[in-house]
């Protein structure tokens, strides 16, 4: 009684703490897919994901309040709550003894900061923790005590683990010399193999959901599975590769990989726990293992293999979209770290049976979680996150009534979208077209699916031109790369129009759109925000406003990898281009006065002080660009016009030859070096 006491308290605690830093709305990712899939009973991107689809249509049907994506969220809460409450499970199930502590030690993974965050935000990764969590727990229950109908129950949970993520394969080393070590009587048996492996495949079956409901035209129907063929490549994740994290990212074994994604994790860990608990995790390890060899063997091999081993096995080179894609999978190892904690103080009788000593324990554990929860909620609360929404509804007030928008950014501003005008039905008017045809159903033929690169965007080409000349309606684009597609398009916003404006003439899109944002913003909602606020700066150079853009670009700098040095050079080039001498000259001054000037910024503010007539100063700048790199062509190249300006002709010739040089075959270099020197004679 006492045990279940307890674990109703963690989780109510928990799921008061979780759900007052909950977001209130779509994130980023995959938030906007799966919001709309739950409310409409539609099909996910591969493997499909039917497990949270049905309990979040579920949730959303019966939970009497929030908006869709607010109810979805509420997924990623229970589960993580659920997660924590049987980690004390099954610490309590390997020792009563010290419930209070078990419970404090659950607490621990509660409020590390990666699986804390991910457990407030529209993603699989919680439910996916608690099913690992859910194995374990009956696995435990079988170690106390072998019974054969809790292995029946462990493969019919893993089969509908299986139903929501595959990374469950990573501790199948773990479960089943967790079952091996159980001894249990007449296991391996020929009914019973029978028996398990048919509870297995009835869990598995809820695949059967995607091609059933994808006969009836779900609004979301990813890749569109009516077919077996597309509904096996659903399931089998053939767009990325069934043992891949995502479309593109694989590279090959080698040291520096797996030296740099070893000290990842390790940083990674430290941030997210802290180095007392960090600490305490290794010494755990180690006394764990001197104490119970095989227990143990168990505990580890669900961490060693499900941390840093997955992390190897995605063969990936680090950089920053990288590390952010990673650290949704980092919970995969974090979450057996309070087990081996509990399971080591566990292993420790006469510690558990002294009160003083069970005491102090508490004590300083519950000191240790007070600290991580001061340190890690202020970086999870997802409270004000609603960057997503903003933007996709920013898009939506720019659109005419009655437009067809058609779409390539990058999927979560089409999750968004699709969330926007298919599930919660804003702006009714307007026809959605997903040019992936992952959240529509493909307008480019069925073969579109299978067909990537060049030949794919030749398909988009011939039938989007049909789609603008054959419609009497407005066409509108949302995408990053207008030049993709030979299709001429023209700035509105943040959007493009693909009919030519009449007259150029600025509207002040700034005042209407909203740029709200969060003070935990992930790296792909950073680089939203910057990619609109580029797109409206450059709107606002082509209709000339140079006060819009000014204060546009000052967005894009913010928001874009902290105000880069490349950003600023991005800008001040800009600028250059329209001919705003004054603003590029400010941006490029703006670089030098941060000390991080390249050659290539003092050139380019050289050139820009020619443009203002002030030679001597872009004279002093090509010299300060060469001073950094002197075999820069460039900077010689423009030395040599200046001097020229100056009729200096001896410092013509010298620059002159130097660029030769460099590059013997530069025929304008010998031409003019010859006329410097016809002028020196």
């Amino acid at each position: 009684m006492k045990t279940v006491v307890y674990a109703c308290a963690v989780t109510v605690i928990f799921f008061g703490i979780y759900l007052s830093g909950m977001a209130p709305n779509i994130t980023s990712d995959d938030s906007g897919e799966l919001s709309t899939v739950c409310a409409t009973l539609g099909t996910a991107h591969p493997s499909g994901y039917p497990v949270y689809t049905l309990i979040g249509k579920n949730l959303v049907s019966f939970v009497p309040f929030g908006n869709f994506a607010y109810r979805a969220n509420l997924i990623s809460v229970i589960s993580g709550v659920l997660t924590i409450t049987l980690v004390f499970l099954i610490l309590s199930a390997l020792s009563n003894d010290f419930l209070f502590g078990w419970a404090l030690i659950a607490a621990i993974l509660g409020f590390a900061q990666h699986f804390w965050f991910m457990a407030l935000v529209t993603k699989y990764y919680t439910l996916n923790s608690f099913f690992i969590m859910f194995l374990f727990y009956i696995l435990t229950l079988n170690y106390k005590n072998p019974q054969n109908k809790y292995i029946i129950l462990f493969f019919f949970a893993l089969g509908l683990g299986f139903g929501n993520h595959y990374t469950l394969v990573l501790y199948f080393p773990a479960m089943f010399l967790f079952i091996f070590l159980s001894k249990n009587k007449n296991l391996f048996n020929f009914k019973n193999l029978v028996l398990f492996l048919s509870f297995f495949l009835l869990g598995l079956s809820v695949y059967a959901y995607i091609y059933v409901r994808a006969q009836q035209n779900p609004i979301l129907g990813w890749e569109d599975p009516k077919t077996f063929e597309r509904f096996w490549g659903i399931i089998a994740r053939s767009r990325y590769g069934a043992f891949s994290i995502a479309r593109g990212y694989s590279s090959h074994f080698n040291f520096e990989i797996i030296r740099d994604q070893f000290y990842f994790f390790v940083d990674t860990m430290l941030k997210s726990f802290g180095l007392f608990n960090v600490i305490l995790f290794v010494f755990s390890m180690i006394a764990f293992f001197i104490k119970d060899k095989k227990l143990s063997l168990v505990f580890l091999t669900m961490f060693f293999i499900a941390g840093p081993g997955f992390l190897v096995s995605t063969r990936t080179k680090l950089d920053d979209s990288i590390k952010d894609l990673l650290e949704r999978y980092i919970y995969l190892g974090f979450i057996s770290v309070p087990l081996i904690i509990g399971a080591a103080v566990s292993s420790f009788k006469p510690l558990l049976t002294q009160k003083t000593q069970k005491f102090f324990l508490s004590v300083v554990l519950l000191v240790s979680i007070s600290a991580l929860f001061a340190r890690n909620y202020p970086k999870t609360t997802h409270r004000q996150d609603l960057s997503y929404p903003d933007q996709a509804r920013n898009i939506l007030r720019t659109l005419p009534r009655n437009s067809i928008l058609l779409s390539d950014r990058a999927d979560e501003m089409e999750f968004t979208l699709a969330y926007l005008t298919k599930a919660i039905k804003l702006r009714p008017d307007i026809t959605f077209i997903d040019c992936n045809a992952s959240v529509s159903r493909s307008i480019y033929g069925d073969n579109y699916y299978k067909i990537w690169g060049n030949p794919r965007l030749q398909i988009r080409e011939a039938y989007e031109k049909q789609i603008i000349s054959n419609s009497n309606r407005p066409v509108y684009y949302a995408t990053f790369e207008p030049n993709m597609i030979n299709i001429p398009r023209y700035f509105e916003g943040i959007i493009f129009n693909t009919k030519k404006p009449m007259a150029l003439q600025s509207f002040p899109w700034d005042e209407i759109y909203v740029f709200r944002q969060d003070s935990n913003m992930d790296f792909r909602t950073h680089s939203l925000l910057a990619s609109n606020y580029q797109l409206l700066g450059k709107y606002f150079l082509e209709t000339g406003d140079s006060s819009g853009a000014e204060k546009a670009f000052a967005g894009f700098e913010a928001y874009e990898s902290g105000g880069s040095v490349s950003v600023e050079a991005y800008v001040a080039y800009m600028y250059f281009e329209k001919n705003m001498i004054d603003k590029a000259l400010k941006e490029y001054l703006k670089i030098v006065n941060q000390g991080k000037a390249s050659a290539e910024v003092y050139t380019n503010l050289g050139v820009a002080y020619e443009k203002m007539g002030k030679t001597d100063k872009a004279i002093e700048n090509y010299n300060k660009a060469i001073e950094i790199k002197p075999e820069y062509i460039q900077a010689h190249q423009n030395l040599a016009v200046a001097y020229w300006q100056k009729n200096d002709w001896k410092k013509v010739a010298e620059q002159y030859e130097i660029v030769i040089k460099y590059d013997p075959s530069n025929l304008s270099a010998q031409r003019y070096l010859a006329a410097a020197r016809q002028k020196i004679k």
